[in-house]
């Protein structure tokens, strides 16, 4: 699991940097602290810490001492979290000039519609209301104007702007267990096996793939195709 999160980790850090990736298993945690030198282009990977039984969120952040200068990485097992990959195609009122304003708020539509358009079926699974489903993370991984996909649509007119982003839904209850224990809060919280998908689908072909994530105890089966998604799950021995 601790791969999946570098390539996400590559594109937040600047010169010389640290990164502790938490991992959420549904029967444990674990912390990989990393520190990346972008200028020497270096990155170690130290040696993760792993709670011990029955050891609480907030007590095994406590043990892993001062994070104040160190990004987190939440990676979450699929019975945590929901993280869903889509597009949302946006009217532009007029077909004008997008200014910063016009983005924002394109974005933030863009994010609420996959959302509300997720969120029954991720609280079905993580076993909770949908008024108890919270929205842990968001970012936008491309816009297109008109077809076009666009490093950055600021000064450029569109009549559509397509908006291909990402959410992670997690429980409310569970979401306020990492605030508590992190209170700096995270850059990343993701789950687990959207983010392989979504790595082998930046290296591979457009073609439609299952990504199959071993554990101890289950097995995660997750699609990438137009979008990436949670599958199934199933306990094996």
């Amino acid at each position: 699991m601790i791969f999946a999160v570098l390539n996400k980790i590559i594109g937040l850090m600047r010169k010389k940097e640290r990164f502790l990736v938490l991992e959420l298993f549904r029967h444990g945690i674990r912390a990989t602290p990393i520190r990346v030198d972008a200028e020497g282009r270096v990155l170690r990977v130290a040696r993760g810490v792993t709670a011990t039984s029955g050891e609480s969120l907030a007590a095994f952040a406590k043990r892993l001492g001062n994070l104040s200068r160190t990004s987190l990485v939440v990676s979450c097992d699929a019975a945590l979290a929901a993280t869903v990959h889509g597009s949302v195609s946006m009217p532009h009122e007029d077909g004008g000039v997008l200014d910063e304003a016009a983005v924002e708020h394109v974005v933030a539509q863009s994010m609420w519609k996959l959302f509300d358009g997720e969120r029954g079926e991720a609280a079905k699974r993580l076993g909770v209301s949908v008024d108890e489903l919270v929205l842990a993370d968001a970012r936008v991984w491309r816009v297109a104007l008109d077809g076009r996909a666009m490093l950055n649509p600021l000064g450029y007119a569109a009549k559509n702007v397509e908006v291909r982003l990402s959410v992670t839904m997690m429980p409310r209850a569970q979401h306020e267990l990492l605030a508590g224990a992190f209170p700096l809060g995270a850059a990343i919280v993701v789950e687990s096996g959207v983010s392989w998908a979504r790595v082998l689908q930046s290296t591979t072909t457009d073609a439609p793939f299952l990504v199959v994530g071993l554990f101890p105890e289950h097995v995660v089966v997750t699609s990438a195709a137009d979008d990436i998604r949670y599958i199934d799950a199933f306990e094996w021995g």
